[in-house]
């Protein structure tokens, strides 16, 4: 098992919500992966410490989690637009 590194990025129509509100939702979500995250009205971005034994199985745990934990914190169901994956402290993530 590793550390991995993973970007989740998505975007969508803009939308009337709280995004400041629901940026800091999804923040407590994703501390217990050591995420931060990016958000404005038109979209949101994740970056995330997940522990996995590839890439690939670090991505997949990532998409599963992520997007649900993005409504809940009162995102739209945007669709992902952006997934990349690098080693935890490596140089640049390998883009998919």
């Amino acid at each position: 098992m590793a550390d991995w590194c993973v970007f989740l990025g998505v975007e969508g129509d803009p939308a009337r919500f709280d995004a400041d509100q629901a940026a800091d939702s999804l923040m407590d979500l994703v501390a217990e992966y050591g995420g931060v995250v990016a958000a404005d009205e038109t979209g949101w971005g994740v970056t995330l410490t997940q522990v996995a034994p590839d890439p690939f199985s670090a991505l997949v745990a990532a998409v599963e989690t992520v997007p649900g934990l993005a409504e809940r914190a009162g995102f739209p169901g945007w669709p992902l637009v952006r997934l990349e994956v690098g080693p935890y402290g490596g140089e640049a993530p390998f883009r998919r």
